[in-house]
């Protein structure tokens, strides 16, 4: 899985991942991303649902012996790739209900859809001069030189304001990179009046983000100077600044977890905002999930009751009444370009109630199943898929359990096992 519930350090696109079976590096995007653990290369991609899998090279899983003693066997060079098929079986966490920290994202216009069309144009242009040619019509080709040497003069004239509005747009960004926001208004330079939209609309973007994500600058009194100098509707302005304040919800939540200090800035910041609240209620709802999840996980362990005989000296610390045993299997098998493709899926195998106690996971359902504590290696949580995955010494497959909150379900194992 690509996700997981451990310490992590980011540099950049860089994640290292500290776990009990050793470290792992990984970097890329949310959805997308390659890296290295304890079972080798991987590649990982995908969300809501569908997911491409594919280990480039395995290593070897701590307390499998067998596994260290072929470390050095050839590996295969042809695995095939696993494409996963979201068949139901699994939870929809509140993660996916929210979908992505965001209000509806803002799409610039680029200057390329600012530059009115001129093919059609020079079609015309190009007809009118054929059919000249062909029938020897002077008027005709008088017009169509004149049309053309028109539309030449048009486009000379646009490649200038285009390439100097965005020289202004570069000294404008890298000063704010400096520290230095513009001094003067756009509104006051020499340029036609698209362009200028055009320049404050990127403006408000780009030096925006810069003046939201920084700690140099004063954020309320920056985006106030801002906007008196880069005038565009507060309609869009909202809009923009709900969009950078998405994006730099999601990098904090690239771990999936929002740390006090985090939540902080993130509240501060939305109070500068003074955006409607209509346009950014999926954003406040996330930080309300997350903080509620970090509540839980940072929640001390507390002895209860779990409502089923347990052995002598044994306590429970979890009782997570909705929760599935997962199996995966493979739903279908093809080759495309020489490719091997595996389609797999989980179907359920016991539902029910799990208990968590200081010894051992116990489903309780149709039947009944336990997983010793001792034996866990590695706690993985997907919350977008609802899924934690537990790798266990001696076992070559994982246990999957699907639970509406995985990543307190995970949390709350991870807590027990590093107490016990």
């Amino acid at each position: 899985m690509a996700f997981y519930l451990r310490k992590s350090f980011k540099a950049g696109p860089i994640r290292l991942n500290l776990s009990k079976v050793g470290l792992g590096v990984s970097g890329g995007v949310t959805g997308a991303r390659v890296g290295v653990n304890s079972r080798g290369l991987y590649l990982h991609g995908g969300r809501h649902g569908l997911y491409y899998r594919k280990h480039l090279k395995k290593g070897n899983r701590r307390g499998d012996k067998a596994a260290r003693l072929s470390s050095s066997a050839d590996v295969p060079t042809h695995s095939p790739v696993d494409l996963f098929r979201d068949t139901g079986a699994t939870f929809v966490s509140r993660v996916s209900e929210l979908g992505p920290a965001s209000a509806k994202r803002v799409e610039l216009p680029s200057s390329e859809l600012l530059t009115p069309p001129v093919k059609g144009s020079l079609w015309v242009t190009a007809i009118l001069l054929f059919i000249s040619w062909i029938f020897s019509i002077g008027w005709m080709t008088l017009l169509a030189l004149v049309t053309g040497a028109g539309l030449a003069g048009w486009l000379l004239r646009e490649q200038y304001w285009q390439q100097k509005a965005r020289k202004k747009y570069e000294t404008l960004v890298t000063l704010a990179e400096s520290g230095q926001l513009p001094r003067a208004s756009v509104t006051e330079m020499t340029l036609p009046d698209r362009w200028k939209k055009w320049l404050s609309q990127h403006l408000q973007a780009v030096v925006g983000e810069i003046v939201m994500s920084r700690d140099e600058f004063d954020t309320l009194s920056a985006l106030q100077d801002l906007d008196a100098r880069v005038p565009i509707s507060k309609l869009v302005t909202d809009q923009i600044r709900a969009t950078i304040l998405s994006r730099l919800l999601d990098d904090m939540l690239e771990d999936h977890l929002l740390s006090e200090e985090e939540e902080r800035q993130i509240r501060e910041l939305i109070d500068h905002l003074d955006i409607p609240e209509e346009q950014i209620a999926s954003i406040i709802e996330r930080i309300k999930l997350y903080s509620r999840i970090r509540q839980e996980i940072e929640k001390p362990l507390e002895e209860l009751d779990p409502g089923v005989p347990l052995v002598r000296g044994e306590r429970a610390y979890g009782v997570f009444d909705t929760t599935r045993l997962l199996n995966e299997r493979v739903l279908n098998r093809f080759q495309q370009d020489k490719v091997q493709y595996r389609e797999l899926g989980y179907e359920v195998d016991l539902e029910g109630q799990l208990i968590l106690t200081d010894r051992r996971l116990l489903f309780v359902g149709r039947g009944s199943r336990e997983y010793r504590l001792n034996r866990i290696l590695d706690i993985t949580a997907d919350p977008e898929a609802g899924v934690v995955e537990l790798t266990l010494s001696g076992r070559k497959s994982p246990v999957m359990i699907t639970s509406p909150e995985p990543l307190v379900l995970a949390a709350r194992i991870e807590k027990v096992v590093a107490e016990i």
